[in-house]
């Protein structure tokens, strides 16, 4: 059985400028973070977010620990457009932990539709940013 091999693919770092609280629900309490500015940079990719297309839908569960729903448009330094997709689970004030997923129709960033990618990271509440370092795994 082969070993699965973590390949650096880049650092994402967002920030978040208000959580809108819509309060508990049937599966605890949801807030909606709008995501005002966001960046990759990788040896391989390099992106910034595309305007004020992302959100974050998290769901905090009674216990504290968050899953987040997150889309994001990105464009890259030479002009692709991506669309990134992703679940994250927090223990806030610990590690962060996503699943990236990439779509795009540009042919140079073909292989960004193809690979799967994991994360971990920090979401800072008082500073209102996240960062995870991605990783393809091969």
């Amino acid at each position: 059985m082969s070993s699965i091999e973590l390949v650096p693919l880049c650092t994402m770092t967002l920030e978040i400028s208000e959580i809108f609280q819509v309060g508990r629900g049937l599966f605890g309490s949801r807030g909606i973070g709008e995501l005002i500015n966001g960046r990759l940079e990788g040896e391989r990719l390099r992106a910034d977010q595309l305007g004020r297309a992302a959100a974050d839908w998290g769901l905090v569960s009674d216990d504290g620990f968050v899953r987040g729903d997150i889309r994001i448009a990105w464009r890259t330094e030479d002009g692709a457009t991506l669309f990134m997709q992703y679940v994250a689970f927090m223990d806030v004030g610990k590690s962060a932990y996503s699943t990236p997923e990439f779509e795009t129709g540009d042919e140079r960033y073909g292989w960004l539709n193809r690979i799967r990618v994991v994360g971990k990271g920090n979401y800072d509440p008082d500073a209102g940013t996240v960062e995870y370092e991605l990783y393809e795994m091969q």
